[in-house]
């Protein structure tokens, strides 16, 4: 099994395997990374169970309780993750299925009121081979986004460290 982290693009080995063993799940979450989110928060990371599994987690250390009052943002960036997987997997012959672990008044509950900040699991997620669909959200509209990213790669880029960033 491999841990996904998405927003870091970042492989943690939890056993021996290899790449190509996840191949369709690192296709996918490789644009599925470039997914908004309320105050571009991105709280999702990933565990990659098999080919075909995934279990996903809310990152504590990226939500916003003061801010988000009602957890509505959270639950939003959640669903717009799981969607967009969904949208990508699409083309490719594959369904997405997902079941919450938790009902969504408990997420806020939980990170709102007892102010956790570990892992906090939110779905298993499944993918099922069928006939590729056409995707009413083509994959180069996840690829054209213009927030910034800058925080999420593993080095800055050199205008960062320039200090200065370009306007769009």
């Amino acid at each position: 099994m491999r841990s996904f982290d998405v927003n870091r693009l970042k492989e943690t080995p939890l056993v021996a395997g290899s790449k190509e063993r996840f191949n369709l799940w690192w296709t996918l979450l490789e644009t599925a990374l470039q997914t908004p989110s309320p105050h571009n928060v991105q709280p999702w990371r990933i565990r990659l169970v098999s080919e075909r599994e995934a279990e996903l987690y809310i990152d504590g250390h990226r939500t916003l309780p003061k801010e988000d009052v009602t957890g509505s943002f959270i639950l939003s960036a959640m669903g717009m993750f799981i969607e967009a997987i969904a949208l990508l997997a699409a083309p490719r012959g594959f369904s997405l299925e997902y079941e919450l672990s938790h009902p969504p008044q408990w997420y806020t509950d939980t990170i709102l009121h007892d102010n956790r900040s570990d892992l906090l699991p939110f779905a298993r997620l499944q993918l099922s081979s069928g006939s590729p669909q056409e995707s009413p959200y083509p994959e180069s509209l996840f690829l054209k986004r213009r927030t910034s990213r800058i925080n999420l790669w593993p080095t800055l880029h050199e205008h960062v460290k320039d200090g200065f960033l370009a306007g769009s």
